[in-house]
């Protein structure tokens, strides 16, 4: 849905450069405004933030279509690290409108990848304006203008600034070559180069394994096979091990010279021992149950690693195993699963719903083999 795909205010959106670029105008709607109209040129003011407010939503996309006759090219580029299905580096929609002179009475370049949030490029914009198209002088002027639209350092998040400032100008030398063809600007002075505007098609990558090494030697060379290998291709590998912790006896690792001690569960309180990249609901050191095959449940320092390795060997670890959860119905018998999220609730509540219905059918609905929700049915 592309007014989902807007409200997002992704910098990096495929539509959002190219709905700028058009000229764009979206149509809100309000408890408190009614409808009103919001430019697309206008419609970002900051990273994820635009300028809906918080009670309306978008009922509607106008996109101006020119008059008949008119010399208007409109084109968008995406540059990704798959030329297919993936989140794009840089983007980029542009629109050029010229005159019987091919002189460019107006033009619009809007980039995503360049900026917190969808902008135009108005230096290089200000430097197209008003002169002739297809003049190699105008071209240089906008794309050194390019450098003040998109002054990126590296400290940019997502990185890689040097490398999006060239796809950046490289998009803006295949418009002005796409709409020299398009509108057939070319001279014998000065021709379009077609190879910039061809598109590159590639097959599908292939290869091969040449189990046969001439210098293979005792190690440089060799095929060795992965330590787990074996045990995952028989089935032989554990990955899930529902068991508590019974007892833990650290007093053999303790007796390994240079061995200088052990810290675990009984060292941290609760707060900290949680972690993670978002939110903080890891246990680091296993308490009370063991969740996962190799989920550490202490830690040996010694004087080196290799000694404090050799030592966590000789740690005693005493369990108690349980019931394997296989299922959806054994995960709830036992209450095994992850609070839920969030909930959309609109209207009244389910009960008092279900006392104005002629019918009422239940029943258990399996969606996968991960979720299963039991969901009673009402008909319209």
């Amino acid at each position: 849905m592309p007014a989902g795909n807007i409200v997002t205010a992704s910098p990096i959106s495929d539509l959002n450069p190219v709905l700028m670029a058009s000229g764009t105008v979206l149509t809100a709607q309000s408890k408190t405004r009614g409808e009103f109209p919001l430019l697309m040129k206008e419609f970002f003011v900051a990273y994820r933030t635009m300028a809906l407010p918080a009670d309306s939503i978008i009922t509607k996309l106008t996109i101006p279509l020119p008059a008949e006759g008119t010399r208007e090219v409109i084109k968008s580029y995406k540059q990704a690290k798959r030329k297919d299905d993936d989140i794009a580096i840089v983007t980029a929609g542009f629109r050029v409108v010229l005159d019987e002179s091919s002189v460019v009475t107006d033009i619009s370049l809007a980039y995503g990848g360049m900026a917190p949030k969808t902008v135009e490029a108005k230096n290089s914009m200000e430097a197209l304006l008003g002169k002739k198209l297809f003049d190699n002088t105008v071209l240089e002027d906008a794309v050194a203008a390019m450098e003040k639209d998109s002054p990126l350092g590296f400290t940019v998040p997502g990185g890689m600034p040097t490398y999006r400032k060239t796809p950046a100008s490289l998009f803006l030398f295949r418009f002005w070559h796409e709409v020299a063809a398009e509108l057939e600007l070319g001279t014998q002075e000065q021709q379009v180069d077609h190879e910039t505007i061809e598109e590159i098609h590639r097959g599908i990558s292939y290869g091969s394994r040449d189990n046969d090494n001439p210098y293979e030697q005792r190690f440089v060379g060799k095929q060795i096979p992965h330590l787990s290998g074996m045990k995952q291709a028989t089935g032989e590998a554990e990955y899930i091990d529902d068991m508590p912790n019974i007892e833990v006896n650290f007093a053999p690792a303790l007796q390994v010279p240079c061995v200088a001690g052990f810290v675990d569960i009984n060292d941290l309180d609760d707060g900290r021992n949680l972690w993670g990249s978002v939110k903080k609901d890891e246990p680091f050191f296993a308490k009370d149950f063991v969740h996962s095959h190799g989920q550490p449940i202490g830690m040996v320092y010694a004087k080196s690693a290799a000694i404090a390795q050799a030592a966590a060997q000789l740690v005693d670890v005493q369990y108690e195993e349980l019931p394997p959860i296989l299922t959806i119905s054994e995960a709830i018998a036992v209450k095994s699963f992850f609070p839920h999220g969030k909930m959309l609730i609109r209207g009244k509540p389910t009960a008092e719903g279900f006392k104005d219905c002629d019918f009422v059918y239940e029943g258990v609905a399996r969606m996968d083999r991960r979720t299963s929700t039991s969901r009673p049915m009402l008909p319209r």
